[in-house]
């Protein structure tokens, strides 16, 4: 297993007086969040068609995970307190399904309509790989421009300064993504590699 290279854990946020403090008071007491994505749009989807995204978000602690990863029924049966719903045109997530922008409000509570929190903003960009097919099916070329991210601002669109963005670099064929405050990063998330980082 590869080292991981530590460079720095965040900072707390300042989120002015958009729903920060009110989200740091849901948040005090908690070790960690699960994130769970709905069934919301699972009949559009068969149809192939992409859905607006939707996740409920509780309580998660450590000795809730089994086999290294998953989340135990005691996880799953916790009491969701946030909500998250993506906002974007039906046309994008027709047809450009991966680069497609959204906008992506958490809003308190376990269903839509709670005092809104915080947003995501996600602008319009290229996916990750393109798919050019060709007459024995389709070779996959990573993009390394205008390659997705997402930053934050308080419910009163106030940006946060922070950001998570794909980045690019000399071992295109990896996937690397960046977090970022204000400007500076602050950690990296990869796959392991070997063959120096390559693949």
């Amino acid at each position: 297993m590869a080292a991981a290279n530590v460079i720095g854990k965040p900072e707390q946020q300042a989120m002015g007086n958009g729903g920060g403090n009110r989200l740091a008071e849901l948040l005090d007491d908690k070790q960690g969040l699960l994130v769970k994505q709905t069934m919301r749009g699972c009949l559009q989807e068969c149809m192939g068609c992409e859905a607006k995204s939707e996740f409920k978000i509780g309580p998660m602690e450590h000795s809730w995970i089994f086999d290294e990863y998953k989340a135990s029924e005691m996880a799953m049966n916790q009491p969701e307190f946030l909500y998250a719903l993506e906002e974007s045109s039906c046309l994008c997530r027709l047809c450009w399904r991966d680069g497609r922008p959204f906008n992506m409000e958490v809003s308190e509570g376990s269903e839509k309509g709670g005092p809104m929190l915080l947003q995501f903003i996600k602008p319009c960009s290229f996916p990750l790989n393109m798919s050019i097919p060709t007459k024995d099916g389709s070779i996959d070329c990573p993009c390394c421009c205008f390659l997705p991210k997402l930053s934050t601002s308080s419910a009163d669109g106030t940006p946060l300064e922070n950001e998570s963005a794909y980045i690019c670099d000399i071992n295109i064929a990896v996937p690397k993504l960046q977090y970022s405050e204000k400007g500076q990063p602050i950690y990296t998330l990869k796959p392991e590699t070997c063959c120096g980082g390559c693949c």
